[in-house]
């Protein structure tokens, strides 16, 4: 046959530490292909590549990145599209990412969620999937059957940022659960209490204290465990599958256990982010802005609350949240913290 045919071609990793869900041990891994063959003592290929004093890890899944969206940024200037991210992902190990769409001035979110897929399958450097990002005015019902037909088994929403147009109400995330729920696909919440920490941003200004410590002032960990409580009723009300973008608190880490002991609470799950994990509130009182992430970063005892999620798998989920803005962007415009 006139037909080229590739020869298969075995590729030994040797005397690394392999890191697997159990645990970390000195092994070799060979590879047949694009597919794991063995992983022991001893193993050869057709190459060999040595990686003592390495670690070897499966490739990185990171399932919550914000980019621009053909172009466009729809909640904040970015500085890079799914096409840069994802590249710079893979350098990194990330073999996988999962990227955040909303509707766009030009786009509903059926219809960009359809362009954005179509696009990535030519530009993107890793494998992908999408969260579709539910807004005020979206038509719930046909942003969630639309998006199952494309693929998407993710529907994210906000309970905070009203004052951005981005916090859906509590009859909203009560639709949005039914319909994930009816699909038996998976409903993302920004757990937070947007009432109040608006009303809280407000009383900051009106005082004249909006310092860098104001925005934790106005988001304290009591709001992230309000909005668990609330999301986790109305999940278990309708038998959603519910994931929590985020936990940064003590009070959340504790809320999130206490609602997955109860009934239904094995449909609710949790991520966190390395910044909760290795930051504090310090770095927003010495760094202002730069350090500005939503939630917002807390104490050390919120540090180590999160570490205790993570470790005994109320948090099994762990994320970037990676929303590339240069420090021009992040210092650029009105100087209020809040």
């Amino acid at each position: 046959s006139d037909v080229y045919k590739r020869q298969p071609v075995t590729l030994a990793i040797r005397n690394g530490v392999v890191v697997t869900e159990a645990a970390a041990f000195e092994a070799d891994v060979l590879f047949d292909g694009d597919v794991i063959a063995a992983i022991g003592r001893g193993l050869d290929g057709d190459e060999t590549i040595d990686a003592s004093g390495q670690y070897v890890l499966p490739g990185v899944v990171d399932p919550h990145v914000h980019t621009s969206l053909l172009g466009h940024s729809p909640m904040q200037p970015l500085g890079e599209d799914f096409a840069q991210t994802t590249f710079a992902g893979l350098m990194g190990g990330v073999t996988t990412t999962g990227g955040y769409v909303q509707r766009t001035p030009e786009h509903s979110l059926p219809e960009i969620l359809r362009r954005q897929i179509d696009w990535s399958q030519e530009h993107a450097s890793t494998d992908f999937f999408f969260n579709a990002l539910v807004l005020p005015g979206d038509d719930i019902a046909e942003v969630v059957q639309r998006g199952v037909g494309m693929g998407v088994t993710t529907f994210k929403t906000f309970m905070a940022y009203a004052k951005r147009g981005l916090q859906l109400d509590d009859a909203g995330l009560f639709q949005l659960l039914r319909a994930t729920a009816a699909e038996g696909v998976t409903a993302l919440v920004h757990p937070e209490n947007g009432a109040v920490a608006t009303f809280l941003e407000d009383v900051e200004r009106a005082a004249g204290t909006v310092d860098n410590g104001a925005f934790l002032r106005t988001a304290p960990g009591l709001l992230e465990a309000e909005g668990m409580y609330r999301a986790g009723s109305l999940a278990r009300l309708t038998g959603a599958r519910l994931l929590f973008v985020h936990c940064s608190s003590r009070e959340g880490a504790e809320a999130l256990g206490h609602l997955q002991s109860l009934p239904g609470g094995e449909l609710i799950a949790c991520e966190t982010q390395p910044h909760y994990l290795c930051l504090t509130n310090r770095e927003v009182l010495e760094r202002g802005p730069l350090a500005k992430v939503g939630p917002p970063l807390r104490e050390d005892t919120d540090v180590e609350a999160v570490w205790g999620a993570v470790l005994d798998g109320r948090v099994g989920h762990l994320a970037s949240d990676h929303t590339a803005r240069s420090i021009a962007m992040k210092l650029d415009g009105d100087p209020d913290i809040l």
